[in-house]
């Protein structure tokens, strides 16, 4: 969606950590579009609600800790300019290749782009609304897009950046060949919690466990994968919490780095707590040994 379509819409205002957008009539909101967006998890896409005023209709975004993506840039290497990039790309390819999430429905204007400079990640601002085209369609504005970024940054006066983006002029390249050779230009790295992680740094010494404290008998969860996802679906889950009604069907996941464990809450209805806290949604928590992580109701604790 470029910035002539969002002008349709009657306004776009800001308040506190919010972000709103004035639909006009309630209308246009695809109800089946919205619907997905609140059921389905996506770390990149703001989480979103819908508001009724009177006879109108507003998105609210809640945009914590983000700013502008380009104002993010200023003062930083161009390296690191690059590695924005590359979070950008996956975050649009994670809704490129989701089931019923559409690109067109992404706001692709530097404007409308955030960044979380501690989580070091991009939020995109997705708007629900019947709008379709094929990707062809799409590509050009993803250009206009990078063109914009590359010159406010100053990154494209970077030769290696320069040669790369010749390459996506010349013909539409598809979004996991982009992130391919992003990945290349940046050395491979994963931007996490401020950290960066080459391949090899990823994954060594699986093997956390997990412990029911109040289910009869005990349940034991062995942790034994790089990305370990929790939940109550038993098609995309790899721990199980069958039976459980007020787990999610995928609640959170366990993600060990260099033999350090995280857990990220992924969207859950009653929530994901450690130590008592419970956590917002996507936030990634260190835990260790003798840590009580609470799923929904149940708590576990942490070997």
């Amino acid at each position: 969606m470029n910035i002539n379509t969002l002008r349709r819409f009657a306004g776009l205002s800001h308040y506190k950590n919010y972000l709103i957008l004035d639909l006009g009539s309630e209308s246009i909101i695809s109800q089946f579009r919205y619907n997905v967006l609140q059921s389905e998890s996506n770390d990149y896409i703001l989480p979103c609600r819908k508001v009724q005023k009177d006879d109108r209709a507003e998105l609210v975004y809640k945009g914590d800790g983000y700013g502008r993506f380009a104002g993010s840039m200023g003062g930083l290497p161009s390296d690191e300019h690059k590695l924005m990039i590359a979070g950008l790309i996956r975050g649009l390819l994670s809704v490129y290749k989701h089931e019923y999430l559409s690109l067109d429905n992404v706001i692709m204007h530097e404007s409308m782009l955030l960044y979380h400079p501690e989580k070091k990640k991009c939020g995109l601002v997705y708007v629900p609304v019947n709008y379709d085209r094929s990707y062809e369609e799409w590509y050009p504005e993803l250009i206009l897009l990078l063109e914009s970024i590359a010159q406010k940054s100053g990154l494209d006066k970077d030769s290696g950046w320069k040669s790369f983006f010749e390459t996506l002029k010349g013909s539409v390249v598809p979004l996991d060949k982009i992130k391919a050779s992003l990945d290349k230009m940046t050395g491979g790295k994963d931007e996490y919690e401020g950290e960066s992680f080459s391949d090899s740094e990823k994954g060594s010494e699986p093997g956390l466990v997990i412990r029911s404290m109040n289910l009869d008998p005990p349940l034991v969860i062995r942790v034994d994968k790089d990305l370990f996802t929790i939940g109550r679906s038993p098609s995309s889950v790899d721990g199980l919490l069958q039976g459980l009604a007020t787990v999610s069907g995928r609640h959170c996941e366990i993600i060990n780095r260099n033999g350090k464990h995280f857990v990220r809450d992924l969207s859950s209805t009653n929530g994901t707590y450690v130590n008592a806290e419970r956590l917002s949604r996507g936030e990634i928590r260190v835990i260790s040994s003798g840590d009580i992580l609470r799923i929904a109701d149940h708590p576990f604790i942490i070997e």
